[in-house]
């Protein structure tokens, strides 16, 4: 509340930052895991673990996974793996959250299969 006023934010406009948001954090985790796959072949500073989790976490998930597969970088090591789906499961978890509460319709025709 703002002067007693109550400030509504748009439901496309927070859509789209979202949407901008995962593009955004995607490509920037994508290029952290080929500079981490290039640091690691040339014995330089890593980019460290809990950074590319907390960016996955926050919505970079999708580029996470992409530079997983194109830099064949983390994929063998299960800690990691099991730590990145699980940020990714909690991420969408969130998603899901945001979106049922700025668009309760798009959820109606799957709320029919939740009728007793």
């Amino acid at each position: 509340m703002v002067d007693g006023r109550v400030i509504a934010i748009s439901e496309a406009w927070t859509l789209e930052w979202v949407a901008l948001a995962y593009v955004g954090l995607s490509l920037l985790l994508l290029g952290l895991y080929g500079w981490d796959k290039r640091a690691a072949r040339l014995g330089r500073q890593r980019v460290p673990e809990k950074r590319l989790q907390l960016l996955a976490l926050i919505g970079g998930w999708p580029g996470g996974w992409l530079g997983q597969q194109l830099f064949r970088h983390k994929t063998r090591k299960l800690k990691f793996l099991l730590v990145f789906w699980l940020m990714a499961l909690i991420n969408l978890c969130g998603l899901i959250w945001l979106l049922w509460m700025l668009r309760r319709d798009w959820f109606r025709p799957l709320m029919v299969y939740l009728e007793p």
